[in-house]
């Protein structure tokens, strides 16, 4: 027996979605709030990691085995997709720098938003698909990670496609051969992203929606068979000759390595602590705003009215139930290791947005009034906020008057339109009350809150120009241990890598100029020969961190002292003068340094 779909809503043919004028917003509001001012942050987290990979690729040609200081072996390791994207980038172009290192990722958020527009077609209105598109990079934790050049977003893309893909060759009756061809290659890059968690989110959601659903028989098809060739073929590409360069051990450690940093249950507590406040970090902070939408299913009418859209709650329910222990039930796991599913989040409340808009349901009116009022508030109590600041001077948001002022402006604007529509009956101004709250939340991040964080983070490129100054041309730098990926990223150049110091330790013949993170080296004596400093940067994200990373450039000289740690604190101060807040002697921290 032929399962209940979900109906085809009219006029959704993949053609004509393209042609909507609700994809030229979407395109608008990704560009404004992503693309532009992409350099504006320096570089942070591990972004800097991925950039040094890509630039190793380039250097010594091998595009198998990422490596970082030549080793494979690293920290964060990952398959190499991202890499090859910076790569590609930077040599378009001309060089890895900062936006190359961070196009991949807005690229990858704006085809995402575009596959959940075209794929939620398949089952929503127009307004329904915009209101899904235009929640999901509008959400605090996408906000926060869709500018830098992290892993997160174009997993997320091959991951969510790959469940979206799927779900709407399904309700269309697309041949079983293109349904879980198209898949399993979204799949498979997704491997080559990130590691084994696509095939396993993939496989969990489709298996217990099939089984949900009793269509057991699509999952057992010559067409499934044919999608696991293009999984193996698109994956083997690539798998066989990194095994054949690293063995076992790389290849285990390549998509497990990281795995190893997590999970460790400390005490039961810890464990308990982490299942009670893991929902809470996701629905309260990564899904903001639009998650208070999801308040809805939990009335029973709203759930029984759901009608032709139950198939398709149906869908985005299995896959969160069948993926969200893997990040629930393991302590210490990210708010941001479930981006994956976020789309599935936002297709769920723009569900909500359809019902409002399809039926006169006085209740859900009156939420979705609600909900938009309260953005509007939000809006208003901004803009003003932020004015006061200004004027007040209060850090870190003494912006100029006149900025402060034009955001004040936009943010009341915003908030009258979204208050005059917010009991609106049409679709159009619903439709209009979605757009503005995309807006304002697009333009609030691409303006007032990037500039607040870029007042907080430490200029880290223009620490190792001045660096650099210091250093002669073309001068060969050894590390001890893996150095810094930020300094290594800033430096660009091909740093050697030399063991801890030991007695026994014997140098390369060149071996002069090297550097280290100061917080492997809190000693005085750390260094078994006299050297002379040359130069501190810091790594740090933040200015309130920057004592914690900072990476010391020393040259080894016949005789002569060995700086102490206050000298090292005390030439950073010297070197940026005016852009350190640095108060605190290195000496007095160096408990805090060797715990950390």
């Amino acid at each position: 027996m032929e399962p209940v779909r979900a109906e085809l809503m009219p006029g959704s043919s993949l053609g004509a979605c393209f042609r909507e004028r609700e994809i030229m917003f979407l395109i608008l509001l990704v560009v404004g709030t992503y693309f532009t001012r992409l350099d504006a942050l320096p570089i942070r987290g591990e972004e800097s990691r991925r950039g040094v990979v890509a630039l190793e690729m380039q250097r010594n040609g091998d595009w198998i085995v990422p490596r970082y200081q030549g080793n494979p072996f690293f920290m964060s390791s990952r398959p190499p997709l991202q890499a090859w994207s910076i790569a590609a980038c930077g040599w378009l172009r001309g060089g890895i720098d900062t936006v190359a290192v961070r196009i991949p990722s807005v690229v990858a958020l704006l085809a995402l938003v575009l596959v959940i527009y075209v794929c939620a077609r398949s089952f929503l209105s127009r307004l329904g698909a915009f209101a899904a598109a235009a929640a999901y990079p509008t959400m605090g934790s996408v906000l926060q990670l869709g500018r830098l050049g992290e892993t997160d977003l174009l997993f997320t893309l091959f991951v969510s496609s790959s469940l979206l893909v799927w779900y709407a060759g399904y309700l269309r009756k697309w041949p079983a051969a293109g349904v879980w061809g198209a898949a399993y290659l979204l799949v498979a890059l997704g491997v080559l992203t990130k590691g084994p968690q696509a095939p396993v989110y993939f496989a969990a959601s489709i298996g217990l929606y099939l089984f949900w659903v009793r269509n057991l028989r699509f999952l057992v098809s010559w067409g499934h068979g044919l999608g696991i060739m293009v999984f193996a073929v698109t994956l083997g590409a690539w798998q066989l000759p990194y095994f054949l360069e690293v063995g076992v051990r790389g290849t285990r450690h390549v998509y497990f390595g990281d795995v190893a940093m997590y999970g460790h249950v400390h005490t039961w507590q810890h464990l308990a602590e982490h299942i009670v406040a893991y929902p809470f970090e996701i629905l309260v902070g990564c899904l903001l705003p639009w998650s208070f939408l999801l308040l809805a299913y939990c009335r029973r009418h709203f759930l029984s009215q759901l009608g032709a859209m139950s198939d398709a709650v149906t869908f985005l329910t299995c896959s969160i139930v069948a993926t969200f222990p893997s990040v629930w039930l393991v302590a210490d796991a990210r708010s941001r290791f479930y981006m994956p599913l976020f789309p599935c989040f936002a297709l769920l409340c723009a569900i909500v947005v359809e019902k409002r808009f399809a039926a006169d349901d006085v209740r859900l009116q009156r939420f979705w009034a609600t909900f938009v009022a309260l953005m509007a508030a939000v809006a208003a109590a901004s803009g003003v906020f932020l004015l006061g600041a200004s004027l007040a001077g209060e850090a870190p948001f003494d912006v100029p008057t006149g900025s402060a002022l034009m955001f004040c402006l936009f943010a009341v604007t915003c908030a009258a339109i979204m208050f005059v529509v917010r009991g609106g009956r049409t679709r159009r101004e619903g439709a209009i009350a979605i757009a503005t709250m995309a807006g304002f939340i697009g333009t609030a991040f691409a303006t007032v809150t990037t500039d607040a964080m870029r007042r907080n983070a430490i200029d880290k490129e223009t620490q190792m120009a001045r660096l650099l100054e210091r250093l002669p041309d073309d001068v060969r730098l050894y590390s001890f241990g893996a150095v810094n990926h930020v300094f290594a990223f800033y430096h660009g150049g091909d740093i050697g890598h030399v063991h801890f110091p030991t007695p026994e330790t014997i140098y390369p013949d060149d071996f002069e100029y090297f550097c280290f993170n100061l917080i492997d080296f809190p000693q005085q004596d750390s260094l078994p020969f006299p050297w002379e400093i040359l130069g501190v940067v810091s790594s740090g994200r933040n200015r309130d961190h920057e004592l914690q990373t900072l990476v010391v450039v020393g040259r080894r000289v016949e005789a002569g002292d060995r700086p102490t740690p206050d000298a090292i604190v005390a030439t950073y101060r010297s070197m940026h003068a005016g852009g350190a807040h640095v108060s605190e002697s290195l000496a007095d921290r160096g408990e805090l340094l060797r715990r950390q």
